[in-house]
């Protein structure tokens, strides 16, 4: 055994997993996973998402997706860390925010001789197994992407085959079991429903503009005593038309739509990588964060976006994971941890800490009367809504 693998046996032995290699001083100090803390772990895989959430002898995978520039990125780092932080690789669930490959992954294809990346590779050829798939449903208010159509043939395969046990469709007010004392609700799926009041009021438009699969991305939020932590994939929080060449789409502000249900976190994953588009000021008022983990790597969409960083630093705590887009790369730099980001949480919620630094969870009250602090966003209505007034982008080179 190498000295780096002793040296993750030894926090293995500490936490009942292992630490990634940048989180500072030995974890002695820290309450333990086995002992009832709650453990999140923000895996470092470029410019894709995968957080795993440890709890109760139970484990959720959030995501698992794939890099444009670099696929089998996640593929080659997450099995490893899963048998770091797991007995076996076997999950109770994996929740599928949405249907990007940023966020899944993607099947392998024999035709040009491309291996499965994300979660495809971990179940078809890295022998995990799940016992709940839980994603956002198949319904579309357009027509369905490719990606969300090779998910729908694989898990049925995965089920057949038994590597998968069930598929669980899940909506806002949902809960996932992981046990006693940590409420795992789900705040937002499918948009829960704005998309389809969009269609019944501008039809034609939605078709010639069809909503971003981000928008329908499931927001789950965590809760033990006073932590709380919103993870929400891809959302978008801002009313944009874009332009791809000849393909237009939309993104619809769902952000605010869900705002005041969310309320005060300590924890932001902050939503589409630190996009532009996604994290408005409204919503980031309510949320409030303490702290706010950016997933994003070498990409050229502008991530994070330079605003949005310093927004939610204003707040508290940033931390990137692998990286970001040369333009911005100098601006964000001091916050790039370029590693996993590993949070533990208290047995009793009260206190949280991120990479080794501690952090005091907050209640309701002392929530409500931080500076600047707000219950709810005015959400839009789709009878209010001006299709014609949404501003307009070119999307040729961004995500």
């Amino acid at each position: 055994m190498g000295r780096g693998a002793a040296a993750l046996l030894v926090l293995g032995l500490v936490l009942g997993a292992g630490c990634p290699k940048k989180i500072g001083p030995r974890y002695t100090h820290l309450p333990q996973v086995r002992d009832g803390a709650l453990r999140i772990i923000a895996f470092d895989v470029g410019q894709a998402d995968a957080t795993l959430v440890l709890y109760g002898g139970k484990s959720l995978l959030i995501d698992c997706g794939s890099p444009l520039k670099q696929p089998l990125a996640a593929s080659q780092r997450i099995p490893p860390r899963l048998d770091e932080l797991l007995p076996a690789r076997h999950l109770d669930y994996l929740l599928i925010t949405h249907y990007h490959q940023d966020h899944f992954g993607a099947p392998g294809r024999r035709k040009n001789a491309h291996e499965p990346s994300g979660v495809f590779s971990l179940i078809e050829r890295d022998g995990l197994t799940i016992d709940t798939v839980v994603d956002r449903g198949f319904y579309s208010v357009t027509a369905k992407g490719a990606s969300q159509l090779s998910y729908e043939r694989s898990v049925q395969e995965w089920i057949a085959s038994g590597v998968v046990g069930k598929r669980r469709e899940v909506r806002a007010g949902d809960r996932l079991e992981l046990g006693p004392g940590l409420d795992v609700r789900i705040v937002a799926a499918a948009a829960n429903g704005y998309l389809d009041r969009m269609k019944a009021l501008v039809p034609t438009w939605v078709e010639e503009n069809p909503p971003s699969e981000n928008d329908y991305s499931i927001a789950a939020k965590l809760v033990l005593g006073d932590f709380e932590m919103l993870v929400a994939g891809d959302l978008s929080g801002y009313n944009v038309l874009r332009q791809f060449g000849p393909k237009r789409s939309s993104y619809n502000d769902i952000e605010s739509q869900i705002a005041g249900d969310v309320g005060a976190v300590e924890v932001y994953r902050a939503n589409h990588h630190g996009s532009e588009n996604s994290s408005n000021p409204c919503f980031t008022e309510v949320l409030h964060p303490l702290v706010t983990v950016f997933s994003s790597g070498d990409n050229r969409y502008g991530h994070p976006a330079v605003e949005v960083v310093k927004r939610l630093k204003s707040y508290g705590a940033v931390y990137i994971t692998g990286g970001a887009d040369p333009s911005v790369y100098s601006e964000v730099a001091a916050w790039i941890v370029g590693d996993d980001i590993d949070i533990i949480v208290a047995k009793d919620g009260r206190q949280f800490w991120v990479n080794g630094a501690a952090h005091q969870s907050q209640s309701d009250a002392e929530e409500a009367a931080r500076p600047g602090a707000r219950a709810t966003c005015r959400a839009p209505d789709p009878a209010d809504l001006k299709p014609e007034a949404f501003p307009k982008r070119d999307d040729s080179a961004n995500d």
